[in-house]
């Protein structure tokens, strides 16, 4: 399943849902079944309850996280650099699930919440999202927080747009963050970090070279640094002709079942999902395909929708 939206109105027929493979799309109802495991896209939302929190002084992204003896803060742990080396904890790009088992503690002793609870109150409830964190097998896979969301296709979309729209749902029009708490997400955290050396030789981030177009000469490239639970690319889609690079932000999840979830400075979000692991061989360029082909054509989409 396919989906592209503007996230400057969420009526119905302002979304635009497919099925079926790249080239051979059929329009359908917006898919709001829950059966999409987001596996990796899940720390997305789990970032956001923490940024919420933080603005609302209960704690903050750059507390050391409490029992640990690394002295690993949050932000360390959502930008991917709590890796060490020679020159200390903090310095080395290393993407994985480290000390995410250490958030449904957290969350409980800051809010006198659960986890599940906390996130849906002040998360999941005014984004509009159907889905939920999947907690059943929590002494096995006590790092749930990072990849344990169970949602629908319009999830993916209202995430990418929430966030394109600096906070604000556009289906419930609630604002579920602070502007200033989506540009912290958004923006390099890698080079903050100063762990920009580190980065090219994640195998996470090679893996991103696999979206790569069959229709164009050129790629999309691979992503170009790292935010708080998202992939920073540029140049992905262009806009006035070709001419102007458009930065914009991406996510992936891989497992049973497969999402990708991508959205950008100009105002539009672009979701995929498979109940297969496809994305390996064919799913990731045909994405790069439709991000290609969007260009000029949702400039003139995004236009309308304004105004309409």
């Amino acid at each position: 399943t396919w989906g592209l939206t503007s996230p400057y109105s969420w009526s119905q027929r302002k979304q635009w849902n497919f099925s079926g493979s790249a080239g051979k799309l059929n329009t359908v109802q917006p898919d709001t079944n829950m059966n999409v495991e987001f596996n990796d896209i899940s720390r997305i939302l789990t970032i956001m309850l923490f940024l919420r929190l933080e603005e609302l002084s209960l704690l903050g992204v750059s507390d050391e996280i409490n029992g640990n003896p690394d002295k690993v803060t949050w932000f360390q742990v959502f930008s991917n650099t709590a890796g060490t080396d020679d020159s200390g904890t903090g310095k080395v790009f290393l993407y994985d699930d480290l000390f995410w088992s250490y958030v449904p503690q957290t969350i409980e002793a800051t809010t006198e919440m659960s986890f599940i609870d906390a996130i849906t109150f002040y998360i999941l409830d005014p984004m509009g999202l159907v889905g939920t964190f999947n907690n059943t097998d929590v002494e096995e896979a006590p790092d749930f927080p990072a990849n344990g969301f169970i949602g629908s296709n319009e999830d993916l979309l209202l995430i990418g747009s929430t966030l394109a729209t600096g906070g604000v749902s556009p289906k419930t029009r609630k604002r579920v963050l602070m502007r200033s708490s989506v540009i912290k997400m958004l923006e390099d955290s890698t080079k903050k970090q100063n762990a920009a050396k580190t980065f090219p030789n994640d195998e996470t981030v090679l893996s991103i070279t696999k979206f790569q177009s069959y229709k164009y000469n050129h790629s999309p490239g691979i992503t170009e640094s790292y935010g708080m639970g998202l992939w920073r690319v540029n140049g992905w889609r262009r806009q006035h002709n070709q001419t102007s690079p458009v930065t914009g932000w991406l996510s992936v999840g891989r497992g049973d079942t497969e999402t990708i979830l991508y959205f950008d400075e100009m105002g539009f979000a672009l979701a995929m999902s498979s109940a297969k692991e496809y994305f390996e061989t064919m799913l990731a360029p045909s994405f790069a395909d439709v991000i290609e082909e969007i260009g000029s054509q949702l400039e003139t989409a995004i236009d309308v929708t304004k105004t309409d």
